[in-house]
């Protein structure tokens, strides 16, 4: 994948990789770390890659493909600083000369931006068409909310400021498309090595528009809200809609929520001025903190058998720091202030408990590569039977409808819904395919309740993340909400859909923070 991109990633970089120094580039692939990760590092060059495949927000692409291209285009930036003039301070003080200019010149910001960049425009998918991308961007400017370059980038003690990924995407993404310039990262770093040391961006981004660095970023702003206003007119109308959780002072995010009869809602909680937690809602919204909660982990499932709530949790390795484990684990809503633990080693996430209680369905990605479906005894952890994926697909999640298994995969073509219908010879899934794969993002399969042939997702197909409902049994796939900026951690009470959203679908102007 690396040498397929190679070429492409060059294109509009200005560099090949391995233009400015001899000898080829390191590549060193870490695959007993439990985090999705990579970097492109000086002194010395390599690129380190943590193989395992994204668990709880993939892109709809293959995990080593976005590697390829994202960390490629890291590889081609850094050739600037052994370049030209850049040369004689190589010299003198080797490859750590390269990791200054890069803090110096284009600086994060700019590095992740232009791979972000790269990554969407070379592939069917990547973070630039994905709807959570810049979905807290949306409400943000339709409320006025439009800060310059530098308050993006360099974000605030008060008011909630994504990362850096955002606005350096926006600025480079902005200035190729709006003001017609695709090679404005060759220029860039054309500049730098040839025609000065300050101002390098501002005078670049001014050659395009030919408008000042603040101007110029204004206007880019202006034109993503004309876009997604356009998108917006097109998807109304939107569903009637209340806000039961009483409004925060500061940024406030929930997420991953299940509903418990007689009880309310758990969900996940964190902010600005809120570690993450556990929280019970009830419907009248009053609040009820359980107890502190980890910061990587995947959504809340409910075990309504055992009268449980579980959920996967990477935890790192105790000796190697490259090292860890994703453990199942779970709380008794009897007792819900104390965490139990499943399974304590080996790589589990999203956990989905069958309706009868007796296994928990899990993917798993092994250290060897691949994925595959493992259905865990509920009383030890122990794995009872195994699913392996067929070649070039990765399961992500998966669902019950009484002892139907379904899962969601990721192969070349995006993201698809399938049923496991037994296993073959190889110990591989026979698999019957009930949605065809598309460049869309896919999470958060569910049953429906009280419904014997019905399966619930998120997709973002729209531009902003919806519910959709596909039956089984014929295939026909129904979108079930619209909303002005998209839905996360729906649930299920009776006739009644609870779910998270940046604001109000109804009433945008009372968003705050």
């Amino acid at each position: 994948e690396l040498e397929v991109a190679r070429l492409r990633i060059a294109r509009s970089s200005g560099y090949l990789i391995g233009q400015s120094y001899k000898g080829k580039m390191p590549v060193v692939l870490h695959s007993r770390y439990v985090l999705p990760n990579a970097s492109v590092t000086w002194a010395p060059k390599r690129m380190d890659i943590f193989t395992v495949n994204d668990p709880y927000e993939p892109m709809a692409m293959p995990w080593v493909r976005n590697l390829a291209i994202h960390e490629g285009r890291h590889a081609a930036q850094m050739q600037f600083g052994a370049d030209r003039g850049n040369k004689a301070l190589h010299w003198l003080f080797g490859e750590m000369a390269a990791g200054a200019f890069a803090g110096i010149y284009p600086g994060p910001a700019f590095l992740e931006g232009d791979a972000v960049v790269a990554e969407t425009a070379l592939s069917r998918s990547g973070r630039g068409r994905q709807a959570s991308f810049l979905e807290y961007l949306r409400p943000a400017f339709d409320c006025g909310d439009r800060r310059d370059y530098y308050r993006w980038f360099y974000g605030s003690n008060k008011n909630y400021t994504p990362d850096y990924y955002r606005v350096g995407y926006m600025l480079i993404a902005g200035t190729r498309v709006f003001f017609n310039d695709p090679l404005f990262t060759q220029e860039y770093f054309d500049r730098v090595v040839r025609k000065g040391w300050l101002f390098n961006l501002q005078k670049t981004v001014k050659a395009a528009s030919g408008k000042s660095f603040n101007e110029s970023f204004r206007i880019i702003e202006e034109n993503f809200q004309q876009l997604w206003n356009v998108e917006t007119a097109l998807r109304e109308p939107f569903m009637p809609s209340r806000q039961v959780s009483r409004t925060p002072s500061m940024h406030t995010e929930y997420k991953g929520a299940v509903t418990v009869d007689g009880s309310g809602i758990y969900s996940l909680k964190s902010g600005m001025a809120t570690a993450n937690s556990l929280v019970r809602l009830d419907a009248s919204g009053n609040e009820k903190r359980i107890r502190s909660f980890a910061s990587y982990t995947s959504s809340l499932f409910l075990d309504s058998e055992s009268q449980r709530i579980c959920w996967s949790e990477s935890v790192a390795g105790r000796r190697w720091t490259l090292g860890g484990s994703s453990r199942i684990r779970y709380v008794d809503l009897t007792k819900p202030r104390k965490v139990h633990d499943l399974t304590k080693k080996g790589r589990y996430f999203n956990p989905a408990p069958a309706p009868d209680g007796n296994v928990i369905a899990a993917s798993e990605y092994p250290y060897a590569g691949g994925s595959r479906i493992v259905l865990l005894d509920t009383t030890d952890g122990s794995v009872k039977e195994s699913f392996i994926a067929p070649d070039s697909l990765q399961f992500t999640e998966s669902a019950w409808i009484g002892d139907r298994l379904f899962a969601a995969g990721l192969s070349e073509n995006g993201m698809g819904v399938y049923e496991i219908v037994g296993r073959m010879a190889n110990g591989k899934a026979a698999l019957i395919r009930l949605l065809d794969p598309q460049p869309v993002t896919l999470s958060h399969l569910r049953s429906v309740p009280e419904e014997e042939t019905l399966l619930a997702f998120l997709c973002d197909r729209t531009g902003v993340t919806e519910l959709y409902s596909l039956d089984v049994e014929n295939s026909k796939l129904r979108q079930l909400t619209s909303t002005r900026y998209g839905i996360s951690s729906p649930v299920f009470s009776a006739d009644t859909l609870y779910y998270s959203s940046l604001a109000a679908s109804d009433r945008p102007e009372d968003y705050k923070q």
